[in-house]
């Protein structure tokens, strides 16, 4: 199906247990669930060295693309029910793209 490979992406964005800056205690747990995630889906699509090599760039690159969904949706059409909810959202998304920007 044409849109698998974009919903294992977003399955890594929003489903994976991610590092989260608002949890510091389980950043390093996180980050572990993290990389298993997308090493797994870099199996099951048998993704050879060049393609595992920019996987972190691309989570990243998907990271910013979704913090910059949710500013475009605005706080009304977000889902948040508070401009600090919000904010906080936004920010955990941008946190999470400067995370896997970090990553080997």
């Amino acid at each position: 199906m044409p849109g698998d490979a974009l919903y294992d992406v977003v399955t890594l964005l929003f489903s994976s247990r991610c590092p989260r800056p608002d949890l510091p205690d389980e950043i390093e747990a996180r980050a572990v669930s993290a990389r298993h995630t997308l090493a797994a889906l870099l199996d099951g699509y048998s993704a050879d060295a060049e393609q595992r090599s920019r996987a972190t760039g691309v989570a990243a690159v998907m990271s910013v693309g979704a913090a910059d969904y949710l500013v475009e949706l605005g706080l009304e059409r977000s889902g948040a029910t508070t401009v600090a909810e919000f904010d906080e959202e936004v920010a955990r998304r941008r946190f999470l793209a400067d995370w896997w920007r970090q990553q080997p």
